[in-house]
């Protein structure tokens, strides 16, 4: 929070962020999928966007339920500053993270983009995209990573690739895709490789 106008934003923020969600929720209702959204602001706190508490339950109940719960970015209360921006990119190694160590086997993660994968020149798409980034090429991929276009306070794609290489050390390699093109998500989900392939 940096002035008086502050709590106000937060609010206004947060609450984009839930019309997005509801966006996402009511496409899969009408497909007959038993959605629901879960807020990442409700359940839990940061001190200097790291994670203080949290209440986490509800999403075992949920799952245990047969349920899906829709998370998204979301700007969470913070101790220190007032309210922090958590994007997805967090949001989920984090609940990944969780979930396995409640005993869910957590096979990948996917981030759906409006690029293809990873640029390995952002300047010559031509060059096309790393199909696996790894610790073998990390650092040439981390000079590769061109600015974010526009507005962008989640980091870009290069706090997806460090989120994504964390949580693979973790035993869940990730993919980046694009959204853009049909079936790449299905797809993916059926267990083809895609776009970038971040692993150990």
């Amino acid at each position: 929070f940096k002035d008086d106008s502050s709590p106000f934003g937060m609010a206004v923020t947060q609450d984009s962020a839930a019309q997005l969600n509801r966006i996402v929720v009511k496409s899969a209702l009408d497909l007959r999928i038993p959605a629901v959204s879960f807020y990442t602001s409700n359940t839990i706190i940061t001190s200097k966007s790291k994670v203080q508490d949290y209440f986490l339950e509800p999403l075992l109940e949920y799952l245990k339920n047969g349920l899906l719960p829709v998370v998204s970015g979301d700007v969470l209360p913070d101790k220190k500053t007032g309210c922090t921006i958590w994007s997805a990119d967090a949001i989920l190694p984090f609940f990944g993270l969780y979930l396995i160590n409640h005993g869910y086997q957590v096979k990948e993660l996917i981030h759906v983009t409006e690029t293809p994968g990873v640029w390995k020149d952002i300047q010559k798409p031509e060059d096309g995209i790393f199909s696996t980034i790894s610790g073998a090429n990390l650092d040439q991929v981390r000079k590769a990573i061109g600015e974010t276009r526009g507005a962008d306070v989640t980091g870009g794609m290069w706090t997806k690739i460090s989120e994504a290489y964390a949580l693979a050390k973790s035993g869940v390699n990730s993919q980046i895709l694009s959204g853009q093109k049909p079936n790449n998500l299905l797809n993916a989900l059926l267990g083809k490789q895609i776009g970038t392939k971040i692993m150990v």
